[in-house]
């Protein structure tokens, strides 16, 4: 899109500007879910290796109570865009020995 078109007031929004299409988000929602994305991993991983429990629902539903959210966004931050996730794949969880 010509600057002279944004400079002429004929798009409404800068995404519009850029030609930049969202999903229907809710800011609130996104920064909410990048905020738990490490603690909701580091979580799913703890439990996984230390107490031996499946990544399963019955999983994110205790870390959607410990987070109070719902079981179902417990598991999408944990699935969904999580950079997290993979780095705390590969750290132990454990302090290494001497």
């Amino acid at each position: 899109m010509p600057a002279s078109t944004r400079f002429r007031y004929e798009v409404k929004t800068l995404d519009q500007a850029f030609g930049v299409e969202r999903k229907r988000e809710r800011i609130s929602t996104r920064k909410l879910h990048l905020s738990l994305q490490p603690r909701v991993a580091w979580e799913v991983i703890r439990l996984h290796r230390q107490e031996n429990l499946p990544i399963d629902e019955a999983l994110f539903e205790r870390i959607g109570k410990q987070f109070k959210i719902s079981m179902g966004t417990a598991r999408s931050v944990y699935y969904n865009g999580n950079p997290w996730r993979r780095i705390f794949e590969v750290v132990p969880t454990e302090p290494a020995s001497e």
